[in-house]
């Protein structure tokens, strides 16, 4: 049927499953622990599992092994966790939640409902189309928490120095917890919460970049005379006007398809061609 949905939300032509597992994760207790005595041995395993420099990717990767592991019982289970120090009630957690996210999603006609009692297969790692368009989901849900990254290059290729980022309400540094922690590159970083102790830290970031926060974030000033188009009065790119204007008209296009597919849930835009410009737009920038 035409009006029947497909395997996915609006989100990009995404599957619902990581988008819901990740917003999940988001808004749970990090299962990642840090014993005080094991600090660097915990980093470490978490550094093993990082992906694309982005905490709320390293932990669906963490999930994703835990969940496929659960099926070799519960030895297996343990030991997963053990090894790459997660707490097993935060991972149940967030099962829990995802499980109840998707529920919502399938009663409201988002995406389909799976078969009763079948059991999910194992899921492999996600490709670099899916974290570019994963990371996008990310800017639309956290874009007010984002920060410009204060890139020094040192002369020191060993020099491990720390990721510092300035914020809509000023400098901020990544919190040593982070995969991102020692990060030095040109980009943006977005966060999920500030917390303070001697100083401000980013909480759980990811690296971002900034076609999604053209399409996603604060609102576009297109400045002619100085060739810049900006966000919020403070996030700056330097680029034609046109870009601008384009990037202007595209988020016209996003409210009205959100705008049909909220009146209409079980509409299908696996074809629908702003969907489709957009995933080219994200995947082009992400592919240079």
């Amino acid at each position: 049927s035409p009006q029947s949905s497909g395997p996915c939300s609006l989100s990009l032509n995404l599957p619902v499953f990581p988008q819901a597992t990740i917003a999940a994760a988001i808004s749970e207790k990090s299962p990642f622990a840090t014993p005080m005595d094991r600090r660097e041995e915990a980093n470490l395993a978490k550094a093993a599992l990082a992906v694309a420099n982005s905490d709320h990717l390293t932990i669906y990767n963490a999930y994703i092994g835990w969940s496929n592991v659960r099926s070799e019982g519960i030895r297996a289970e343990m030991a997963y966790c053990r090894k790459h120090f997660l707490n097993r009630t935060a991972l149940l957690t967030i099962e829990d939640v995802k499980q109840e996210l998707m529920r919502m999603m399938e009663t409201v006609g988002f995406c389909p409902a799976k078969p009763r009692g079948a059991r999910p297969p194992p899921r492999g790692p996600l490709s670099r189309l899916e974290h570019a368009l994963l990371n996008a989901v990310l800017t639309a849900g956290l874009y007010d928490n984002v920060g410009r990254i204060l890139y020094t290059p040192s002369v020191d290729v060993l020099d491990r120095a720390v990721c510092t980022a300035e914020t809509a309400q000023g400098k901020a540094q990544v919190h040593p917890s982070s995969v991102n922690r020692t990060l030095q590159t040109h980009g943006w970083l977005l966060f999920q919460e500030k917390v303070k102790y001697s100083r401000v830290f980013l909480r759980d970031t990811t690296l971002i970049s900034p076609f999604p926060m053209l399409l996603f974030g604060g609102e576009i000033e297109v400045q002619h005379r100085e060739r810049l188009v900006s966000l919020d009065g403070w996030i700056h790119f330097q680029a034609p006007v046109r870009i601008g204007v384009i990037f202007k008209h595209l988020r016209k296009l996003i409210d009205s398809v959100l705008e049909k597919k909220l009146q209409n849930p079980k509409m299908n835009l696996t074809d629908n061609q702003t969907i489709h410009t957009i995933t080219e737009l994200i995947t082009c920038e992400n592919a240079a």
